[in-house]
């Protein structure tokens, strides 16, 4: 089990981030990072779903890459649909590519994808890894990297629903096995089965 945070006992004072961006807010909040994609199988679809329905019923922020398209937007829209409330950041040579989305309540444009990680992991209490691809593996090895380093302590779930992240755990498991990372007291991250209970270790 991650080392986990003292959090705000009101959920409404509290923030949930998907990766891409931050809210941020007059006071410091439970910020969650779900990592997302732009398509991906039935398995990580539903649980999209699920999480942004999720979010939205305790009370929480969305903050997300600030596309209308995919999963991505999909993310945003289940999210207003409940009545949470979306920010969405995005760089600037993405504005017109992802079809920024206007109707999310704020919406905050950075210089490159490195400043979106950046406000992302300095503004974020916790981090959420959904099934994703490519982008979904550079943000989570960047935060489980930086944790490992120091420059943060904040919780890293994976999410591995229907056994999705199985190869990748093997792989790492693989790499401490064989000397390249160190097998630590306190683990990096936790692996959790689905949303639910990743959002019942956060204390929601």
């Amino acid at each position: 089990l991650c080392s986990l945070f003292a959090l705000p006992a009101a959920a409404e004072d509290l923030t949930i981030v998907s990766w891409g961006g931050a809210y941020e807010a007059a006071q410091r909040e439970a910020v969650i990072a779900p990592f997302v994609e732009e398509t991906g199988h039935d398995v990580t679809v539903d649980v999209y779903d699920g999480t942004w329905t999720a979010l939205a019923e305790r009370g929480l922020t969305l903050v997300y890459g600030g596309g209308h398209v995919g999963l991505m937007g999909g993310a945003a829209e289940r999210a207003l649909a409940g009545g949470g409330r979306v920010c969405g950041v995005i760089p600037i040579h993405l504005f017109d590519e992802e079809v920024v989305f206007r109707e999310i309540q704020d919406l905050v444009v950075v210089d490159d994808m490195h400043q979106r990680k950046r406000e992302l992991i300095d503004r974020s209490d916790a981090f959420l890894i959904l099934g994703g691809g490519y982008g979904t593996l550079d943000e989570f090895f960047e935060v489980l990297t930086q944790r490992q380093l120091g420059q943060h302590d904040k919780p890293i779930l994976v999410v591995d629903t229907g056994g999705y992240w199985q190869p990748l755990l093997t792989l790492m498991a693989a790499v401490a096995d064989g000397g390249f990372a160190h097998h630590t007291d306190k683990p990096l991250y936790e692996v959790v089965p689905d949303v639910d209970t990743a959002l019942a270790r956060l204390g929601f």
